[in-house]
């Protein structure tokens, strides 16, 4: 809009022109920003950390423990080569035996601690680096504790419907021998006492009740370690280990290194959850923006383009003309005749029922580039574009009336009502909306005094 600045002696003067331009913003697009960079600097410092930490771990076990493996390779060298001693000697190299097989035990336990540190290590990363949408990495991660802990089955078990007495739980994910069908049964409800407490089942089936004892042995298991897997606050299954072959008593290293295991699989689990969350909600929140807008420019009622449509289809269609050789266009106002005696006589219901069908039928015979909008009460507007002189105002005004005079049906009564257009042709009759838009409604006006002399 111009600017002006009248002086003392009253004359304006234009200073200059203000302009204002309003940019959409959409929520979902902010809450994407945010938390992406969030999730993004919350990974990559976890993945120092797990890293930091392994190089670390790796210096200061793995190169003592290449030095100590050098050092008893050395002494066995000797002690091979040894020709016969006296019993003192035999006596200090049975206590040497001892020492190199305490070393070796030693090494062993190391060797197993920093086979299980890296394995966390490598399922922290896979866990982490699965994006939404993605596979799911936990084959792979049961796959590899796994080989870690030498069992022969490991599965990750999701709740299923419990009852006071009994718990069923179904296998999602198994890696290693394959799942009887005869495991897949009710387990006692003891175990779901421990797992919703946060703890264990660890040991051989010998040393289970009777019950869960014979059900383990019917499966061919022999020693078992069942961890619950827990997120922030949401008991998502167990984690279990099983041993076909042996009967294994579990370290206290081993119990911590699956415990971990099975947090960080109910931390994963958890996060998915979020994530699906999050994408409902950003999918709800683009749902809304679009009824938001597209409330804001349609009619409730008709579900035409309102004012803010109109505007934009005027604007565009005098673009076109302007431009365009022998091209032109009308904008029709129309207003209907014997609308309020509708409302009074048969109520307002009627009265909608009545702008709905009309507005469908507008739509209905006009073409796909014209824009049909109402404006209010019952009154509509229509813009239509053609090029040369087979676009007619003349059938394009048949057309409308033909559709707006046929009955509607209410009840079993018919309601009919008239048409009275205005029309403004353009580019000759105006370049502005706000023009065209006076020029059409002095035409329907005209039409709508023709017809009450006419009577």
């Amino acid at each position: 809009m111009p600017l002006h600045h009248r002086d003392e002696q009253g004359r304006d003067h234009q200073v200059g022109h203000l302009s204002v331009q309003f940019t959409p913003f959409s929520m979902a697009q902010a809450a994407m920003q945010n938390l992406g960079q969030q999730l993004a600097v919350f990974a990559a410092m976890l993945v120092v950390v797990l890293l930091g930490a392994a190089l670390v771990f790796r210096h200061l076990i793995g190169r003592p423990l290449a030095r100590f493996r050098q050092a008893i390779s050395d002494q066995r060298t000797v002690r091979s080569h040894a020709g016969p001693a006296d019993a003192g000697e035999r006596l200090r190299n049975d206590e040497l035996s001892d020492v190199v097989q305490a070393y070796d035990a030693l090494l062993e336990e190391l060797d197993s601690r920093f086979a299980r540190q890296s394995t966390l290590a490598h399922c922290a990363r896979s866990l982490l680096a699965t994006a939404a949408g993605q596979q799911s990495p936990l084959p792979e991660v049961l796959a590899q504790v796994l080989r870690t802990t030498g069992a022969d089955r490991i599965y990750l078990a999701e709740n299923l419907q419990t009852t006071a007495t009994t718990w069923q739980a179904q296998a999602r994910v198994v890696a290693g021998a394959p799942w009887p069908d005869a495991a897949q049964a009710l387990v006692p409800a003891r175990w779901r006492s421990c797992f919703e407490e946060r703890s264990g089942l660890l040991g051989t089936v010998e040393d289970l009740p009777e019950p869960e004892r014979q059900q383990l042995i019917a499966a061919g298991v022999r020693s078992v370690a069942a961890l619950p897997v827990w997120g922030q606050g949401q008991w998502f299954g167990y984690l279990c280990v099983q041993d076909l072959q042996q009967q294994r008593r579990w370290s206290d290293s081993e119990r911590v290194f699956l415990h971990t295991v099975a947090d960080m699989i109910g931390a994963f689990l958890e996060s998915r959850q979020h994530t699906r969350t999050l994408d409902r909600a950003i999918v709800q929140l683009r749902d809304s923006e679009r009824a938001l807008q597209h409330r804001a420019r349609h009619d409730p009622l008709t579900g035409l383009g309102n004012r803010v449509v109109l505007e934009e289809a005027l604007g565009h269609a005098l673009a076109h003309a302007q431009a365009g050789e022998d091209l032109h266009g009308y904008v029709l106002l129309l207003d209907l005749d014997g609308f309020k005696p509708v409302n009074d006589t048969h109520g307002h219901a009627a009265g909608d029922v009545l702008l709905q069908t009309v507005a469908q039928r507008l739509q209905a015979c006009l073409r796909s580039t014209d824009t049909v909008t109402r404006l209010g009460g019952d009154e509509f507007v229509i813009v239509a574009q053609g090029k040369g002189p087979q676009f007619q105002l003349d059938q394009l005004l048949a057309k409308v009336t033909a559709a707006v005079e046929a009955p509607v049906d209410y009840l079993g009564q018919a309601l009919q009502v008239g048409a009275s257009i205005g029309a403004a042709r353009f580019p000759e009759a105006g370049r502005s909306s706000a023009e065209l838009l006076v020029r059409a409604d002095q035409a329907m006006y005209a039409a709508k005094q023709a017809k009450r002399l006419a009577r």
